[in-house]
């Protein structure tokens, strides 16, 4: 019999993924003592993994994943646990403080969620009520706390039942509708969320849940970004301090109240602004003169005038707002061209 002794991890901070061999067979209670980013853990050995040694390392992050041959070596309390490479059910949970993710070995989850909760107003016109989302699977559902189905803009059209949100990835050319958030990707989203411009049979906020159904969940390392210009988008699973070189959105959500001022909440990435959080994601600019904050859209610019149409022919105040090009020429509102136009008073621009 061969184990780990005490302390002989102790005060390893950077480890987050830890592999034993299968000729390890015992672990002291205090072998990992000082662990604290410990984040899975590939337990090879042919017997159960002793309840104690990881008691807490679990306790106080609800992510972990424990990897294992057999679901009788866990120990009970572990709840998201990898048998030969399948996960039953994989629960992701947000914190104040952090409730980091590292998957260091890919496998497939029959069902994985993380639940996210929202509630800024989102903008008519103004860019606001944006946040960013980070997750380590393909999403195959969404669902509001009402049961309701979920999907992005870009794949809902009308007399769809369910409910449509946005949902932007960065591209080299600029910000493009997605149509699904795929596995390790970043993304802006927003879920309408306005009572006096939208019906509120539209308006979504509170929990909202995406689902995973038989799906990989890949290698944390094994990220996308987004790259335009200097301007890079990044998902991350760990939390992260504020930083100089890193910028922000200015959410107001449960673990950051934007201060009001000069920016709208949700509209603007902000240079060392606070603490990003597990499953968002956040800028860096890649040279040259690093400005203070970088606009999610430039001069005012709604994104798809078709969801501001749609919400306009909707309410009987909205319905004289009518649309010119940049001539001055009144146009239809249906089946706009690509291009820029002005209704409101405001440019705007259909992609």
């Amino acid at each position: 019999m061969k184990g780990i002794a005490k302390g002989a991890f102790s005060g390893c901070s950077s480890l987050l993924g830890l592999s034993l061999p299968e000729t390890i067979t015992t672990l002291d209670d205090e072998a990992l003592e000082g662990c604290d980013n410990l984040l899975a853990l590939r337990w090879n050995a042919e017997k159960a993994l002793p309840t104690e040694a990881l008691s807490d390392v679990y306790a106080t992050n609800p992510n972990f994943l424990l990897y294992v041959k057999d679901k009788a070596y866990a120990p009970t309390d572990i709840k998201n646990v990898v048998v030969n490479g399948t996960a039953e059910t994989v629960i992701l949970s947000e914190a104040n403080s952090g409730n980091s993710f590292y998957c260091p070995w890919p496998f497939t989850a029959k069902s994985i969620q993380l639940t996210h909760r929202y509630g800024m107003t989102s903008g008519y016109q103004t860019c606001q009520g944006w946040e960013t989302i980070a997750l380590p699977f393909d999403v195959t559902a969404v669902f509001s706390d009402t049961g309701a189905e979920l999907v992005p803009r870009n794949t809902w059209t009308r007399g769809d039942m369910r409910l449509p949100f946005w949902l932007y990835e960065q591209t080299a050319d600029g910000w493009q509708a997605a149509s699904a958030i795929k596995a390790n990707a970043p993304y802006i989203i927003s879920m309408p969320n306005n009572v006096e411009h939208y019906d509120q049979e539209y308006n979504i906020s509170g929990d909202v849940t995406f689902v995973g159904s038989n799906v990989m969940v890949k290698a944390s390392d094994d990220l996308v970004t987004g790259l335009y210009g200097q301007r890079r988008l990044l998902p991350s699973f760990q939390y992260k301090e504020a930083d100089y070189g890193i910028y922000a959105l200015n959410v107001s959500n449960l673990w950051y109240q934007h201060p009001s001022g000069t920016y709208l909440p949700g509209s603007t990435f902000i240079r060392a602004l606070r603490p990003i959080h597990p499953f968002e994601a956040y800028m860096t600019f890649e040279s040259g003169n690093a400005p203070a904050y970088i606009p999610l859209f430039d001069d005012g610019e709604v994104m798809g005038i078709r969801d501001a149409l749609r919400q306009m022919d909707r309410k009987p105040s909205n319905k004289n707002n009518k649309v010119y090009d940049l001539q001055g020429r009144h146009v239809s509102k249906d089946r706009l061209p690509k291009g820029l136009y002005v209704t409101g008073g405001r440019k705007v621009v259909i992609q």
